[in-house]
């Protein structure tokens, strides 16, 4: 569900089988902390990125199918099901909610960098960048079985003031590091279990430090084993009482 509180909520969690998407019932703990095996530990920087960032669902073009969504929300209320479609060369995401009836509920769609909430035929809520913290394009993309990583444009270069850094913690997660001007804007933190005799990314841990302070986390099971992308995931905000999204 989606909570007007400050608790981890989980965002959404899916199975992805073949490009297509189909619903994987979900059961909500909610704890203080989740200790995580020293897997990464032996592996360098650069190889615990490869198999995080590059893995899996990285060459996915599209998928489409239907999920279940519960949402207490002034967007919308209920328990519906969705049509969705996600494409990565349009950078766009497509949801139809539906009722037990077969009525549309509402429609949500993702463009870019916006997004737009529609019912009957009506515009009820939009913006840009975030929908209810979560940056959009981290919404399309683990629809497409895509792990949430700094953009590969954003590595450094002679002519760029946005650098990404790799350095490796005590207990072997991967910490990449944004940083603008020298200044660091993001954190990504992974940490990993081991799936095929290899590191496995099991959790992440966000921080948008400028130009406003945000913290995501998200966890990720149930690897494809032909693909590595992952079946199951679920995104938690910790963002002081705003709303997030419980699929």
């Amino acid at each position: 569900m989606i909570f007007l509180k400050k608790l981890y909520t989980p965002i959404v969690f899916i199975q992805i089988l073949k490009g297509f998407l189909s619903l994987v019932n979900i059961s909500l703990i909610v704890s203080c902390s989740t200790p995580f095996p020293r897997v990464g530990v032996g592996y360098s920087p650069q190889i615990l990125f490869e198999r995080t960032c590059q893995r899996g669902g990285a060459g996915v073009e599209s998928v489409q199918g239907w999920v279940t969504i519960k949402a207490n929300v002034p967007d919308f209320f209920g328990q519906f099901s969705a049509a969705i479609f996600a494409s990565a060369s349009r950078q766009s995401l497509q949801l139809e909610l539906t009722n037990l009836l077969g009525g549309t509920e509402a429609y949500i769609r993702i463009q870019g960098d916006r997004y737009q909430v529609m019912r009957a035929s009506r515009l009820q809520a939009e913006g840009r960048s975030t929908w209810n913290q979560i940056p959009l394009h981290w919404i399309r993309d683990l629809f497409l079985g895509k792990v949430p990583c700094p953009s590969l444009s954003d590595t450094p270069s002679a002519s760029s003031q946005t650098q990404m850094t790799m350095h490796q913690g005590s207990d072997g997660e991967l910490i990449l590091l944004v940083s603008k001007s020298g200044v660091v804007q993001e954190r990504f933190t992974f940490y990993f279990e081991l799936y095929q005799k290899q590191p496995w990314p099991q959790f992440l841990h966000w921080e948008q430090l400028k130009p406003v302070p945000v913290t995501l986390d998200l966890k990720w099971s149930s690897p494809d084993e032909k693909t590595g992308s992952s079946k199951r995931w679920e995104v938690e905000s910790s963002g002081g009482g705003s709303p997030c999204l419980d699929v």
